[in-house]
């Protein structure tokens, strides 16, 4: 049983705290653990012509902006595994407001921003008027977004980072101009966000995210020697059993999970066939030797 839509009184938070608390223990105490869950119908609403079953004080960009002691209603009984940030269960804990497991450590501990960095390759593209970024990690008050300049780190990359909390998502691309009619033409392969945008996932650590200008090639390939790009071949991508990666040179390879975390890794002469041993996911790609430094996005299916 699902419980998908409650709302009571937003000038009553402490009775919609008792009323959420009731439900939750009604569920438990289901037999064989088929109370699954409950809902609260769109807690953050605005009071939208006179809609009156939010459980939220203010508005976006309003002082104060928070949750009304009703949301506290469900961390009763709220019980879940404990999972450190290597993937090992580590029992049973109750949540209490923002818990998460971050930066090495075991348990649930205090949650914590990271640090999440992007980067462009631009080679080739026009740059002279800069190079920018925006998207949902740009708004100041959650709506605006904002176009942010970035920092020229050389070969012809462009970086910038900005702190944001694990577990937050949204859409983003790059322009080649401070002006919102600059933007790139991400390939709809690679269109995670309203059918035109970049997404991003927030891990439990910090992170860099590559891109190319208008494409969806993840690796940044660096060579003293101009190494041909289209000599790597990565293929089939997506993948469903394992996963064909070819080259003119011996590499090591990473195969690293969305949270950073190494699954597999070794050495490769001019072909290597890998990925049986990993369950379906998005996983990250490296490719390495002392010329050159390959990172490409994958997925198992």
């Amino acid at each position: 049983i699902m419980v998908a839509e409650i709302g009571l009184a937003t000038n009553a938070p402490n009775e919609a705290r008792a009323f959420v608390e009731q439900v939750i223990s009604n569920l438990q105490s289901l037999n064989s653990d088929s109370g699954l869950g409950i809902f609260w119908w769109e807690p953050q609403a605005y009071n939208w012509r006179g809609y009156g079953k939010v459980a939220w004080n203010g508005n976006s960009g309003s002082d104060p902006y928070e949750a009304t002691n009703a949301m506290k209603g469900f961390q009763f009984g709220c019980r879940a595994t404990t999972v450190d940030c290597y993937g090992e269960e580590g029992g049973l804990a109750y949540y209490d407001d923002c818990e998460r497991c971050v930066g090495g450590s075991t348990g649930l501990v205090a949650c914590e921003a990271v640090n999440v960095t992007f980067k462009v390759d631009m080679t080739g593209q026009d740059v002279s008027n800069g190079v920018f970024i925006t998207g949902a990690m740009t708004a100041s008050n959650g709506e605006n977004w904002q176009i942010i300049p970035m920092t020229n780190e050389g070969n012809g990359v462009y970086v910038t980072s900005f702190s944001l909390f694990p577990e937050q998502e949204g859409a983003y691309y790059y322009l080649s101009a401070n002006d919102w009619g600059a933007r790139e033409a991400v390939p709809e392969e690679c269109r995670e966000w309203y059918d035109l945008d970049r997404g991003y996932v927030v891990p439990y650590q910090d992170v860099t995210l590559r891109n190319v200008w208008q494409s969806c090639d993840e690796g940044l390939v660096t060579s003293a020697n101009a190494y041909d790009k289209e000599a790597i071949k990565i293929f089939p991508n997506p993948f469903y059993d394992k996963l064909r990666v070819s080259f003119p040179e011996p590499m090591t390879y990473q195969l690293r999970n969305q949270q950073g975390e190494i699954v597999n890794e070794g050495e490769c002469l001019e072909t290597c066939v890998i990925g049986g041993e990993v369950t379906k996911g998005v996983f990250y790609l490296l490719l390495e030797n002392n010329d050159v430094r390959v990172v490409k996005k994958i997925i198992k299916y």
